[in-house]
């Protein structure tokens, strides 16, 4: 078993060669597979690489043409420490079959075992303690598995977190995964685990660092495989191999508020937000008015008002090409 090192500046480079690699040198094995993957139970072949190591060098190049109300809605339930939060209701719809019909929960979410719902500690407001008060700690970690877990179906594929200063005095973050797909699931994550990074050095006014990610396993599915040329796995016009993002704002407990009243109306209420009274900076603002576009876009709706007041340039063009894949067109 011989590491497969990769370091790239975008998440969109690092997600292709993931998924190049795994392609070039991977090994098939056959494994157990269920709901827990999205898979039909029963047997599957898999195409794996063990042992990767994969570096994003600026975090802020996560913007993509991949990035759709699904992915900032799970990310917002992350953010906001929310179970069950709303990705059920995007259009990951799959997500329903895991709520308790009791609790009307998940088994878990890394939302609440980040930021310490219902009986977890807070151990995100602990950290922000930790690395304030000695910036050079090397104890500055967040565990997400738990031995409970083993017992269950639905467990985290990210064990632990662990930010610490590199050599240069930048904050940087590690991810510890024991199982992921380099298709379907490498890239997602690396944009909503890098927003975590950037809100921890914003909540310790630390220069932002890598982000890297120690794969256990990562894989393919046999079956998966003729997606790998097509715009699926290589999007033809990648946005994160552009303009760099000017990175976000910090996450205050009056901003979460506020975007959980507005996942509410979106979601819940089927309405859409008045963007002149939404009160959140410019990125979360875009954000949200991003998740309400594309999830109320059958709806009757004048995109040509609602485009141009979207001021982060990122968003501005991811939106535009989620509704350019909907048959809608602007110049």
């Amino acid at each position: 078993m011989h590491p497969i090192i990769i370091q790239e500046e975008s998440v969109t480079k690092a997600a292709r060669k993931a998924i190049e690699s795994v392609c070039e040198c991977g090994s098939k094995v056959v494994r157990t597979v269920g709901d827990w993957c999205l898979r039909p139970q029963g047997r599957e072949t898999l195409h794996e690489l063990h042992a990767a190591v994969i570096t994003i060098t600026n975090p802020l190049k996560r913007w993509n043409t991949r990035v759709n109300a699904g992915m900032l809605t799970e990310t917002t339930d992350y953010l906001l420490g929310l179970n069950p939060g709303y990705t059920h209701m995007s259009s990951w719809r799959f997500y329903k079959r895991w709520i308790d019909k009791r609790s009307g929960r998940y088994p878990y979410t890394y939302g609440e075992r980040i930021f310490g719902a219902a009986s977890e500690r807070n151990q995100w407001k602990e950290l922000v303690k930790l690395l304030r008060s000695d910036p050079t700690t090397r104890h500055a970690h967040i565990t997400l598995f738990r031995p409970g877990d083993l017992r269950k179906d639905f467990v985290p594929c990210n064990v632990a977190w662990h930010f610490q200063l590199d050599a240069d005095g930048r904050l940087s973050m590690m991810t510890f995964c024991r199982s992921q797909d380099a298709l379907r699931g490498l890239f997602l994550d690396c944009f909503a685990y890098t927003h975590f990074l950037e809100q921890m050095a914003l909540a310790t006014d630390l220069p932002l660092g890598t982000y890297t990610v120690f794969e256990v396993n990562l894989h393919i599915y046999d079956r998966d495989l003729q997606k790998v040329e097509t715009d699926f796995a290589k999007p033809k016009d990648p946005y994160a191999d552009g303009i760099v993002s000017n990175g976000t704002s910090l996450l205050t407990d009056e901003y979460k508020e506020k975007m959980h009243e507005l996942l509410q109306q979106i979601y819940e209420q089927h309405s859409f937000p008045n963007i002149d009274n939404i009160v959140l900076p410019d990125y979360w603002r875009d954000w949200m008015i991003s998740i309400a576009v594309q999830t109320l876009m059958d709806t009757e709706l004048d995109f040509e008002c609602i485009l141009p007041l979207v001021r982060t340039e990122e968003i501005s063009w991811v939106l535009r090409k989620s509704l350019e894949k909907k048959g809608e067109r602007f110049l």
